[in-house]
């Protein structure tokens, strides 16, 4: 290289720049993931809102609510004539659906007392009576006498839950499986579990709502069983193990006390 002259500009290898189609594919497959996952929570969170704020759900809400706390509380004792658990069910239109009528017996005790005067046995009854103003719909009702307690000799009640009802069916549960029939026998007063189902016409189509009830009365949990096993640690003695002990009597000898006169 002559004195004076340009260097030559050194020889750059051109490396890669860019993204492989590979690279492309799994970030599109990134970006559609988090927008699904986006979009379901934010479509949930807004139908939570629109059920919390529409009036509709919040009767179905308080009307299912007390199906539950009522099922909770079945008694299972067959202290009356009537059945202690008894549900019909009659076929409704061309869907194999059901229309239910739910008759039971409950047990409740103020929250916090716990003395048996107080407690209340109540034999309610969930049906549906037709509104002859707007078939199909029709009232879901929620009847109660009281039994035995403090009210005991009061008028039976009659309360309208929810109107505008196409459907209420109730299922029990037996050692066979669900059923939309239950007489209760002396074996078998009730049910182990029962599951509701509420229809109602929305403001677009027809909308379901249902609930599964585990039912205490009719599941029996044995008792744990006793075990023979001593028990480790300090004791209290038992009162016969305190007592002063009986002295034998004297035992007989060859020789006799001089002291005592026969």
């Amino acid at each position: 290289m002559s004195p004076g002259s340009t260097p030559p500009a050194p020889h750059v290898t051109p490396g890669k720049s860019g993204m492989t189609l590979i690279e492309i594919l799994v970030a599109l497959s990134v970006s559609t993931l988090v927008l699904t996952v986006a979009l379901s929570i934010y479509f949930t969170f807004a139908g939570s809102f629109r059920r919390l704020g529409d009036p509709r759900h919040r009767e179905i809400t308080t009307a299912l609510d007390s199906i539950r706390h009522d099922l909770t509380s079945s008694l299972q004792a067959a202290f009356t004539n009537d059945p202690t658990f008894d549900l019909e069910s009659v076929p409704v239109g061309l869907e194999g659906r059901f229309q239910s009528t739910l008759t039971f017996h409950t047990a409740n005790i103020p929250p916090g007392d716990q003395s048996l005067p107080k407690m209340t046995i109540t034999r309610l009854c969930y049906r549906l009576q037709d509104n002859p103003l707007a078939p199909p719909a029709a009232t879901l009702f929620r009847e109660s006498v009281t039994l035995w307690g403090p009210d005991a000799m009061a008028q039976p009640v009659s309360n309208a839950l929810i109107h505008d009802v196409l459907g209420f069916e109730v299922k029990v549960l037996d050692s066979n499986g669900w059923t939309n029939r239950w007489k209760s026998t002396t074996a078998h007063l009730v049910p182990r579990a029962a599951r509701v189902r509420l229809d109602w016409q929305g403001a677009r189509a027809t909308e379901t709502a249902s609930l599964i009830v585990f039912i205490p009365a009719g599941n029996n949990i044995p008792a744990p069983a006793r075990t023979n096993q001593p028990v480790k640690g300090r004791t209290t003695p038992a009162p016969a193990d305190t007592a002063a002990p009986t002295p034998a009597p004297p035992r007989a000898s060859g020789k006799t006390d001089p002291r005592v006169r026969p």
